[in-house]
């Protein structure tokens, strides 16, 4: 390969390390600063924040319409010569659908306050939060396309510590601490987005195009169940511990699943680098490259969840006081569904990448409505940890109907060995072994070190795998979904 050509495939590849980074260190810093807020606010206040950024997630897809991820990365890609005007467009379009859903909050703020839980103010906040968050995502997109992961980086860990920062001092001098953490985060993020808005329109010159309108809506549309399905897969159940529990159980579970879920940070990260990789072998159709360093992920996936449950109890001890831990064995299902989501949003990146949306759909919306159904049934008879479970097993489910749909539809051949699939099964029966063992430190460390050296091991092969997709790398992140 010439000189040249190994220079630029260098800039992708450092970006993409850059992206990953910049992503694990931003979702690391929520995890690090979890012991002081579970410990400077009571149960009921933490849960109100969890309460909050659960329907924030929600109420995102409503107001945006699925107008994020992969609908500007594909928008972006077929208006590559005019990026800025199109993130102009993307950004008035925006302001379109936000306008629109809030006005229909305002018409019924009654009804929805009582579903919710939410007071008025807290959910007009909430609306200028989605704002915000608009304004960040635009600037994202552009920062990946342009492979710039250092403003990325800047803005997002600048606005994750200036966030931090305030909550802490809202909530040692601020009248109502309950809601320090929810202002600390709204004004950060003002701070970051005002900014940011006027440069995108700065540089787009612009408010509109009608060519870009009119690509923007239908493909958002049409990936509007999809995302809506995505995002109650992943907050319902704690809308309904929220609503049927209360705050204080929606607190305890929300830092069991910060526990169980730690590992996604890495899934996630490894996800956004992996994944291009996979859905260009797919479209050449030269899927016997994907099988060995998808198993490889599998297992390391599957060891590093071992590892991290042998430590639950000490890790959860340093999140949180005694008085949430309760919630604690509802981390060990939640540890065993990382590997199945990752696995199932690599499977419908095949599918998007032939702009079959219709399969990814239907698959998410089946699963989210069994899931919320299972929750509504479960978790006021069994409680929150009740919850966990039904994550897993929608996890597991989601993973095997993806595997079905790609398969029948033929779009390419075995992408996972039998014994990918043979390790789902692997890591619940060790859970319920970490879960007995929970009184037995020394057991527990002496299983932990017997496994170490081999999550090291396998940690360089995978190293040593992943080098080897740098290569083919595609030129523009456009076909990049986002991790389910």
């Amino acid at each position: 390969m010439k000189l040249s050509n190994r220079r630029a495939l260098r800039v992708p590849a450092r970006a993409s390390l850059g992206f990953t980074l910049a992503g694990i260190f931003a979702k690391g810093i929520g995890v690090l600063t979890t012991p002081l807020f579970s410990r400077l606010l009571r149960a009921e206040e933490y849960g109100l924040y969890s309460l909050y950024l659960t329907w924030l997630g929600i109420f995102s897809v409503a107001a945006t319409l699925g107008i994020t991820g992969s609908v500007l990365y594909r928008g972006i890609q077929k208006y590559r010569a005019d990026t800025d005007a199109f993130l102009s467009s993307a950004a008035t379009s925006l302001a379109l659908t936000f306008c629109l859903s809030l006005g229909i909050y305002l018409l019924f703020s009654e009804a929805i306050n009582r579903f919710t839980g939410l007071t008025t103010l807290l959910t007009l906040f909430l609306f200028m939060q989605i704002g915000a968050n608009l304004s960040l995502a635009l600037f994202s997109s552009r920062c990946r396309y342009l492979y710039r992961p250092l403003p990325y980086a800047l803005v997002t860990l600048g606005c994750d510590v200036l966030s931090a920062g305030l909550s802490l001092l809202l909530i040692r001098y601020a009248p109502h601490p309950e809601t320090a953490r929810i202002y600390g985060l709204l004004i950060a993020s003002l701070v970051f987005a005002v900014p940011l808005t006027y440069l995108c329109y700065r540089r787009g010159k612009c408010l509109f195009r009608k060519e870009h309108l009119a690509f923007l809506f239908p493909f958002a549309l049409s990936l509007f169940p999809h995302y809506a399905a995505t995002i109650l897969l992943a907050e319902g159940g704690r809308a309904v511990i929220g609503r049927r529990l209360g705050r204080a159980a929606l607190a305890g579970y929300g830092i069991a699943s910060a526990l169980g879920l730690s590992l996604s940070l890495l899934s996630g990260g490894i996800g956004a680098a992996y994944q291009p990789w996979v859905m260009r072998k797919a479209a050449a159709g030269e899927t016997e490259k994907i099988a060995p360093i998808t198993d490889l992920l599998a297992r390391l996936f599957t060891l590093l969840s071992c590892l991290l449950m042998l430590l639950f109890p000490e890790i959860f001890s340093l999140l949180a006081p005694a008085e949430y831990r309760t919630s604690l064995p509802a981390a060990l299902p939640l540890a065993c569904s990382v590997l199945p989501h990752f696995l199932a949003s690599m499977l419908a990146g095949i599918h998007l990448t032939r702009e079959e949306v219709r399969p990814v759909s239907a698959v998410t919306l089946a699963v989210a409505g069994a899931s919320l159904l299972a929750d509504a049934l479960f978790v006021p008879r069994y409680g929150a940890v009740a919850s966990g479970f039904v994550t897993l097993g929608g996890a597991y489910l989601l993973f095997f109907l993806r595997l079905f749909t790609v398969r029948k539809k033929g779009i390419c051949g075995v992408i996972f060995l039998w014994r990918t699939v043979g390790l789902l099964a692997a890591a619940p029966p060790f859970a319920l072994l970490v879960y007995v063992l929970f009184p037995y430190v020394a057991v527990r460390l002496i299983l932990f070190a017997l496994l170490l050296p081999t999550v090291f091991f396998l940690g360089r092969r995978v190293l040593a795998a992943l080098k080897e997709t740098k290569a083919d790398i595609p030129p523009s992140p456009a076909g990049v979904i986002e991790n389910e």
